[in-house]
């Protein structure tokens, strides 16, 4: 699959950065609200502890306070007695969980707000170093792109106008990379292409399409396809989409069409390079007639699909 960036997502970067403050204010904020949730849990534990304390001791009075005869009509002394005892015995239950449970928590804590505190800064930082890094780079290469563009104004049927644009398709100067290619596809710079064995082709030997077709086709897939295809999500349907827009631009001639161009690059007659793990360079299995004429042009980069075996 061909490596590239999608400028139109840079600001992805600023508003993660700012949806990811915005988690950590939130989690800081959690933390607080459960830390004073606790403390409630236990103040009210603490004062109803206090209450069946103050009830367990003023029964308990009362029984001591009491002859033998007395006594032995305190029952229902006894059994406020009891139920202060019970309750007690209860909060003194709940109070043990929550403090089990909480030092568990505050384990947890402890460790959320080390990372908050030491790794989250630097995450923050890394991200507003790339977005810095990215905002320079993608600037540079829109105003490249931009550059590029407007000096190339193609002619579609005019021989003489190609020939005159032929030096100006240098890519050495132009980050094309940059542009993303569909699925399984690739920038492969020429030098890492093996061409000793590329014969000196003619239009005699081009069978499919002319040298000058295909010259024609590399200068329209650089200014009008590639820039095309940037919005595209490479889905089952680009053919149709590419169609539709052939038609909606009223080119109805095959060869003319944005459509052919796409298949000379893209379609199941593409260029097609393979090595093996021992090779410095690619082996060109298919495509010849499409590198001599990118050598001719000047062009730096082709689109290929690639193996290694």
């Amino acid at each position: 699959m061909s490596d590239f960036v999608n400028i139109e997502n840079l600001e992805i970067i600023k508003d993660f950065k700012d949806e990811f403050n915005n988690f950590i204010y939130k989690i800081n904020d959690m933390l607080n609200k459960i830390e004073n949730e606790i403390k409630k849990t236990f103040i009210v534990l603490e004062d109803r502890k206090n209450y069946w304390l103050r009830e367990y001791t003023y029964w308990k009075d009362i029984i001591d306070n009491r002859d033998d005869e007395e006594k032995e009509d305190s029952s229902y002394e006894y059994r406020k007695l009891n139920e202060a005892e019970e309750n007690i015995d209860k909060i003194n239950y709940w109070i043990d969980i929550i403090n089990e449970n909480y030092r568990n928590y505050y384990s947890n804590k402890k460790i959320i707000e080390d990372v908050i505190a030491t790794k989250v800064p630097k995450a923050l930082n890394f991200l507003n170093i790339k977005y810095e890094e990215l905002s320079t780079y993608f600037n540079s290469i829109s105003f490249t792109l931009n550059k590029f563009d407007n000096s190339i104004k193609l002619s579609n049927n005019s021989t003489e106008s190609i020939d005159k644009k032929e030096k100006q398709i240098s890519l050495s100067d132009i980050p094309i990379w940059a542009y993303k290619l569909p699925q399984n596809f690739s920038w492969v710079n020429i030098s890492e292409i093996d061409i000793s064995k590329l014969p000196e082709f003619n239009d005699i030997n081009y069978h499919h399409a002319s040298y000058t077709t295909i010259k024609n086709a590399y200068i329209r897939f650089i200014n009008e396809l590639l820039p095309l295809i940037q919005s595209l999500s490479f889905s089952n349907s680009i053919k149709d989409y590419i169609r539709k827009f052939d038609y909606e631009n009223k080119i109805y001639n095959y060869p003319e069409s944005i459509e052919s161009i796409y298949d000379m690059f893209f379609g199941s007659d593409h260029i097609y390079l393979s090595k093996t793990k021992n090779d410095k360079l690619y082996t060109i299995i298919n495509g010849m007639h499409r590198i001599k004429v990118a050598l001719d042009l000047g062009l730096s980069y082709i689109p290929a699909i690639t193996k290694e075996v």
